[in-house]
């Protein structure tokens, strides 16, 4: 993160997306170097996600079967115990940590956000991605692009394409200048 006060924007997927703005909204704090340009907010909902409606944490059986019907976790990976061994424990702390994550209250960015979901993304729809809306006194935008949860695998160049277009209207308009 720049300490020089430099403008940066954060894009994060999924529990990615509530990381990047929980760090967003440290940063742009009193104690912060400053305020992100966007917060790009990819496959998540503002509000916690409770697998299964609950705070409960799933168990290792529960967490392959959600990780299987999210779909973009390769195969070989649920056919290798030795794999599931040594990833299985930082899946169940991420479980953890979306279980017990409270957003603050009405905290607000003051950046714009970008939304970003796949059409048939079955975790998260068109109305749960806009919750982003709610935390953003900036202006808000909401795209929906072709694919499941792991849109972002068929879908580079649009989402390359969606930031890099954002980020060139946040830029300060350059001075005029004037001559004679």
């Amino acid at each position: 993160m720049p300490a020089d006060g430099k403008p940066f924007a954060l894009f994060g997927h999924s529990l990615g997306a509530i990381v990047a703005f929980e760090v967003a909204r440290r940063l742009q704090g009193p104690a912060g170097p400053g305020r992100s340009v966007r917060l790009f907010a990819s496959g998540g909902i503002a509000r916690p996600y409770r697998p299964k409606g609950s705070a409960e944490v799933f168990g290792d059986g529960d967490i392959l079967v959600h990780l299987r019907a999210l779909g973009g976790t390769d195969e070989r990976f649920f056919a290798s115990e030795e794999l599931q061994a040594l990833v299985l424990p930082a899946l169940r702390a991420d479980y953890r940590a979306v279980g017990a994550y409270e957003p603050p209250g009405p905290g607000r960015l003051g950046c714009p956000i970008t939304a970003l979901i796949g059409d048939a993304d079955e975790r998260t729809s068109p109305e749960e991605a806009a919750t982003w809306r709610e935390r953003t006194s900036g202006s808000f935008d909401l795209r929906v692009l072709p694919g499941g949860h792991f849109y972002l695998d068929a879908c580079q160049e649009q989402v390359a394409g969606i930031v890099t277009d954002a980020l060139g209207t946040d830029r300060p308009a350059a001075p005029a200048r004037t001559g004679i």
